[in-house]
């Protein structure tokens, strides 16, 4: 693992991508749930204890998506199901700054099943 290693999570609930919307610097934008790999846990691991943070919901990985490196670190990105009613930063660790994001299920309209 590199320091730089980050993890991610494609969720759907109730059949919407779940993202979370962000304001920095005046710019507005959309990420998936995720964040850095800590040492010595597996980017899957890392993808999950995110989800927990950022969203409150427990998830289960339903398969490795995709791995890329951007710019100065390597992504991975996994289809994750999880339940529940999503609430930002209700996890363990909830960072600062929580107040200038907000999570929203439903960006794009098309409606797709998670499959294992």
């Amino acid at each position: 693992m590199t320091a730089k290693e980050r993890a991610a999570c494609i969720c759907l609930v109730d059949g919407k991508l779940l993202v979370i919307h962000r304001v920095k610097d005046g710019l507005r934008y959309a990420v998936l749930p995720g964040g850095g790999v800590e040492q010595d846990e597996a980017p899957a691991d890392a993808a999950l204890r995110e989800l927990l943070e950022e969203t409150s919901l427990n998830g289960q990985i339903v398969r490795h998506a995709a791995s890329l490196d951007h710019q100065d670190r390597r992504a991975h990105y996994y289809l994750v199901r999880a339940s529940g009613q999503p609430r930002l930063g209700y996890g363990p660790r909830t960072k600062t700054g929580l107040d200038r994001q907000q999570l929203h299920a439903g960006m794009g309209t098309r409606r797709h099943r998670l499959s294992h």
